[in-house]
């Protein structure tokens, strides 16, 4: 989050180890691992920052008033002997250039100095959770799953997983309830038969009190000075105690836990949640042991069981400590199907108050982590920004507030995964799916991220040498409709809007968009005009053309532009091409003749791709 100088800080929920604001003075912020400080009059920005975290939890606290900046790694109370050296984490301090080049600079070194695992190929897929909860069953996976091979054409995701709902209890993952009848490793080749790489959630940080694990290992977890276990969490209606990753039989215990689910049952993925768990402060067996450090040991006993292959996606989870261990990881709280969390009193007045930890579980915080985190995205891990949820059944969400969410997950390059009854998901809503596959080659930046709270202005420069040459979104994140606004580079430029499937004309300076409605979006394909015919945008993937136009030439002799399309994103989509000033005479897909329309200069062709095609527009 970005505050001003005259803000305060607010709480974050679950506190178990958010870091609390130091004082509540306004101008006073403590975060997690990294804080930068910004003054907009000049531009300057000082970061500060761990790129090491083996050891310690380290908070950063920022006095804007006084524009200084502290960081404190907490050593948790352990004993020192005498004559023995106790060792910080490495701290960088950045003063160059402005807060995106530091943030992005922090990552690089924070990935190089932790052994980040970064996917060749981000992973995108279908998840149980959203929908069903934990009342998922086995059919529940077996009907989404049959749909999902019948429609690979709109959905081409990699993976399959399973979520919360399949265990006995929390801790007691190799047993399972009656939902289940033929098990689970019954279900991970009914997925890989299917094409699909099967993927499984576990909490094994967790031991709930009722579970079979905790009543034959009390010893395991975590405990307070009066010997009591730490309550990590209050949750499906038991207390839940953290793990103590110091011990080595309850590491012993993750590992062939894991082994189990991989090796013996089959999967391949596996989400491991409320991992925090393991860090609760408290007594642990190896009184040396830091919360960072026994946190530590327990991802590699996990890592251990899964494999050096296989795909761990981290949730609930320490930034910084979890670096090298993940392939893909969590970077903000649970999106929900409703915008933000409200009271009945908030209702009437929304933009009233001030902003909530309830307001945590939100498809409004979920967009915000996944803006303000996106320099993590290819450096530390592959981003899962959570679920997009596209369904009209079931969900508070409007479709403008759906298209904002899609956009900002879209624009993130991260994983992307579905979340929805599938059988139950309107053609038109299914499209929107369609249009985030394959995610992105890397993610755009959010241009006034130390502005205001929710950015507004993200962008990614492409690089393209055909398509778009800039990608746009505009963001009101408002409680009602306005005005916004892009400013533009030097030079003319073709503006093409996706959701409306508009083009907004050539535009010098600045573009406009009276009255956007409260948490819409302008999602935005920028070209600079030129002297001879070419592609705008397409109307396919969120890309606009940077995914799904392969290729591009002008025959200059023959007034012809071929143009390469590529299957990915919806089936049906229209293509918008500057004439730059000719006539056009005809166009073909394949070689058929398909039909063209003209407008202000602009050739729109509609087409239907299920496979590599070359359009071929002559002009006269």
């Amino acid at each position: 989050m970005s505050f001003g100088g005259a803000d305060r800080d607010v709480r974050s929920a679950p506190p178990v180890l958010s870091p609390e604001p130091p004082q509540r003075d306004p101008g006073c912020f403590a975060s997690n691992d990294v804080g930068v400080l910004h003054d907009p009059a000049s531009g300057r920005a000082l970061l500060a920052g761990v790129i090491t975290a083996r050891d310690f939890l380290t908070e950063t606290f920022v006095d804007a008033p006084a524009r200084a900046l502290s960081v404190r790694c907490h050593a948790d109370g352990i004993a020192v002997e005498l004559g023995e050296t106790v060792w910080s984490e490495r701290v960088l301090i950045d003063v160059c250039d402005g807060p995106l080049a530091q943030l992005d600079r922090y990552g690089d070194a924070l990935g190089r100095e932790m052994g980040a695992r970064v996917p060749a190929t981000v992973p995108s897929g279908w998840c149980s959770w959203y929908y069903f909860f934990t009342e998922v069953t086995e059919d529940d996976i077996l009907r989404n799953l049959g749909f999902l091979e019948r429609h690979r054409r709109e959905l081409p995701i990699d993976t399959v997983q399973i979520d919360d709902g399949y265990q006995a209890d929390i801790g007691d993952w190799l047993t399972v309830n009656d939902k289940f009848p033929r098990g689970m490793d019954f279900l991970a080749r009914e997925i890989k038969a299917a094409g699909f790489r099967p993927g499984i959630w576990l909490a094994p940080f967790l031991l709930a009190e009722s579970s079979r694990t905790f009543a034959e290992h009390p010893d395991w977890v975590v405990r307070g000075e009066d010997g009591a276990p730490v309550l990590a969490q209050e949750n499906w209606r038991r207390n839940n105690w953290g793990i103590d990753g110091s011990h080595p039989a309850a590491r012993a215990w993750l590992t062939d836990l894991f082994r189990n689910v991989c090796d013996g049952w089959g999967y391949e993925y596996v989400k491991i949640d409320f991992l925090f768990g393991a860090a609760v402060a408290g007594r642990r067996l190896d009184p040396a042991a830091t919360r960072a450090r026994a946190y530590r040991q327990a991802l590699a006993a996990v890592r251990e069981g899964v494999g050096p292959e296989r795909f761990i996606l981290g949730c609930g989870s320490l930034m910084a400590p979890s670096v090298g261990f993940f392939d893909g990881n969590r970077i903000g709280p649970d999106v929900a199907p409703w915008w933000r969390f409200l009271t009945t009193e908030d209702r009437t007045s929304p933009a009233s108050r001030p902003r909530s930890p309830d307001d945590n579980l939100s498809a409004e915080t979920a967009i915000r982590n996944t803006l303000t985190r996106s320099w993590m995205h290819g450096r530390l891990w592959a981003n899962d920004t959570d679920c997009v949820l596209v369904r009209d059944d079931r969900t508070k969400l409007t479709l403008d507030e759906v298209r904002s969410l899609a956009a900002a997950v879209g624009l993130s390059a991260g994983m992307v995964l579905a979340s929805d009854d599938s059988e139950k998901l309107p053609p038109e809503r299914l499209e929107i799916l369609s249009m985030l596959l394959p995610p992105l080659p890397r993610a755009a930046v959010p241009l006034d991220l130390m502005e205001r709270d929710m950015p507004e202005r993200v962008e990614l420069v492409t690089g393209s040498p055909h398509g778009p040459e800039r990608l746009v979104a505009l963001f009101n994140f408002g409680d009602e409709a306005r005005d916004l606004s892009l400013e533009l580079p030097d030079g003319e430029w073709h503006v093409f809007e996706l959701w409306s499937e508009r083009y907004a004309g050539r535009h010098r300076a600045r573009i406009s968009f009276p009255r956007v409605e409260p948490h819409a979006c302008r999602m935005l394909a920028l070209r600079r005009a030129g002297d001879r015919p070419c592609v705008i945008a397409t109307t396919a993937h969120i890309g606009m053309g940077l995914i799904d136009i392969t290729s591009e030439a002008w025959d200059a002799a023959s007034r012809t532009l071929r143009v390469g399309i590529g299957a990915a994103g919806r089936r049906r989509r229209s293509i918008a091409i500057d004439s730059a000033g000719a006539s056009c005479g005809s166009a073909t897909v394949a070689g058929r003749a398909v039909p063209v329309r003209m407008h202000d200069g602009v050739v729109a062709v509609t087409v239907d791709v299920d496979q590599p095609v070359e359009l071929a527009v002559k002009f006269s």
